[in-house]
């Protein structure tokens, strides 16, 4: 259940103001990629081939030898060029790509630098930093990658996703009901308002299960995800908002489905999209409906668009097959975890990692993706 926050009525007559002044929000016209994703037919197309895209995939073991280094379970995660940042329970944990442990950002309490509980996280390479948002308190508490507490800033509201920017700033994303701002806004590094990149109707009341909607194509780049009244994605870069990609379902949903929360136990006019990541080269979407289920996969370079449905997305677990399905992506750079459960579990993984037991960390996968000119 979403946690009801309070700010003062001043602040909000503020918002509101900035609001109207300010407001920068996309053009209702659509001039990006139309990319088809039928939910009411099967019609297949060829299959990516692997090899075009991934020059390699590395299993990474994460040490958990000291109680610290324990990871019970990857909620989240960015790959830099020297950490492997996990969002696991209540705290962050830092490895190497050699699955050493570094450190943790665990400071659980009301002191300065401490936190209450972590809704989301989200890093910014070129500052080196860290942003946590906290949900009781409603704010943003910045670290640097050695774990030193920066800062924090108040948001003042809910927000259900954030992107940190390469300029201190951060795009806030906030689509559940409540007497705040809905849609996607900017903040600046003090938490003042800038203005608003994208509404969301009163009306819409869908709720989402835990995602994330924003990519980070590069430090000065974010891709986002919006809701399905309008089914495009977005690219923020240069202090603007472009629609980049329309995803064609062929489902129209009606009004009334628009203004029904909606959760795993959707209409069958209904649908979601999950598993959404993009990089300079590649767009990926899962698309669910009790009809059918699509895979999309576009290749920027070649324009070419694959679709895989449902009876060809079923994975036999092993590793090759989880590629495209990986669930983490930042800067280009491609990730998942494989659990101890399903290695335990699933008799091929259980021969490839025999030591392995419920004591282990989670198994990271590391997919080195070919660059653009595929070099």
């Amino acid at each position: 259940m979403k946690r009801e926050l309070s700010f003062s009525v001043a602040l909000l007559s503020a918002l509101l103001v900035c609001s109207c002044n300010s407001q920068s929000t996309p053009s209702l016209e659509f001039d990006g990629k139309v990319l088809e994703a039928p939910l009411l037919s099967d019609e297949l197309t060829d299959k990516p081939v692997y090899s075009d895209y991934v020059a390699s995939i590395d299993t990474i073991r994460l040490e958990s030898d000291v109680l610290e280094s324990y990871v019970y379970w990857v909620e989240d995660l960015r790959c830099t060029d020297d950490y492997i940042f996990i969002k696991s329970r209540d705290g962050i944990y830092a490895f190497d790509y050699q699955g050493k442990f570094v450190r943790t950002i665990r400071k659980i309490g009301r002191g300065r630098g401490e936190y209450l509980e972590i809704k989301k996280f989200d890093i910014q390479e070129r500052l080196r930093q860290i942003s946590i948002y906290d949900l009781q308190t409603a704010s943003i508490y910045v670290y640097s990658f050695d774990g030193v507490f920066i800062k924090k800033i108040p948001v003042s509201q809910y927000i259900c996703e954030f992107a940190a920017l390469s300029n201190g700033h951060y795009l806030l994303y906030n689509y559940e009901d409540g007497p705040q701002i809905k849609g996607l806004f900017e903040i600046d590094g003090d938490g003042k308002y800038v203005k608003t990149l994208f509404e969301i109707p009163e009306y819409y009341k869908h709720i989402y299960p835990n995602q994330n909607f924003f990519n980070h194509i590069s430090d000065d780049v974010v891709s986002f995800m919006s809701l399905e009244d309008k089914d495009i994605i977005y690219h923020y870069r240069n202090d603007s908002l472009y629609s980049a990609y329309k995803i064609s379902t062929g489902v129209e949903l009606p009004l009334d489905i628009l203004q029904t929360p909606k959760t795993w136990e959707f209409p069958d006019e209904g649908y979601i999209k999950q598993l959404y990541y993009e990089t300079d080269r590649l767009l990926s979407l899962c698309i669910w409906s009790k009809q059918n289920y699509v895979q999309l996969f576009y290749d920027k370079q070649k324009d070419h668009l694959f679709r895989m449905y449902r009876a060809e997305a079923i994975s036999d677990g092993s590793l090759s097959d989880r590629y495209p399905y990986f669930r983490f992506v930042y800067n280009g750079r491609c990730a998942d975890f494989i659990s101890r459960d399903e290695i335990i579990e699933d008799p091929a993984l259980q021969k490839r990692f025999p030591d392995y037991d419920e004591e282990c960390n989670p198994m990271i996968i590391l997919y080195v993706p070919k660059v653009p000119n595929g070099v």
